[in-house]
């Protein structure tokens, strides 16, 4: 829930509203939030079927969190085009861009 926290403070400080836009922004990012989680457990399960105990998955975990900021540098790098807010139309998508651009960075 900190990525839907950290997307509506984005809102919030950029003195955008709720709208369509934003709620599909939500929605997607709830979608990546779950995907990154999957994608943690997966790299767990697989890391314990090559013979890894449990214990050192929490011990060791640096080598699984960079798929997972190298992942989310490509999705906020994709979305600041849509929050900065170019061409024409680009207000009523702003909101979408600054969602998923907030949450993204306020969940790490």
């Amino acid at each position: 829930m900190p990525a839907v926290v950290g997307g509506l403070f984005t809102l919030w400080i950029f003195g955008s509203t709720l709208s369509l836009y934003s709620v599909i922004g939500l929605f997607l990012l709830l979608g990546i939030v779950k995907k990154n989680g999957i994608m943690v457990v997966d790299f767990a399960l697989q890391r314990i079927d090559e013979g890894w105990d449990l214990r050192s998955q929490f011990t060791k975990p640096a080598s699984n969190v960079s798929p997972d900021h190298d992942d989310n540098t490509c999705r906020v790098n994709g979305a600041v085009p849509l929050a900065l807010g170019f061409g024409q139309d680009a207000s009523s998508r702003r909101p979408l861009g600054l969602v998923i651009v907030g949450g993204l960075i306020f969940r790490n």
